[in-house]
């Protein structure tokens, strides 16, 4: 699985700049936003929307791969 994370707490506006250009390089990359935080704020700050039905692991990876995930802010914490 080839992925790039768009959208983070710990990424500020730049870096996503560079991270979503990087998409348009490599276009069959997956599209991910995270919300990876050891700290109990920023939990949950982004997250990926995928436009498929996840009930397993295996329907998470065939989503990924599919690149049916678009990298979303939380909107009660925009980053």
């Amino acid at each position: 699985m080839d992925g790039i994370e768009v959208m983070s707490k710990n990424m500020d506006r730049d870096l996503r700049k560079q991270a979503a250009k990087l998409l348009t390089k490599y276009p069959h990359f997956a599209q991910l936003g995270n919300s990876d935080s050891h700290q109990r704020e920023t939990v949950g700050c982004c997250y990926t929307h995928f436009d498929a039905v996840i009930r397993t692991n295996a329907d998470l990876v065939a989503a990924i791969r599919a690149r049916k995930g678009v990298a979303k802010p939380n909107v009660h914490d925009p980053v």
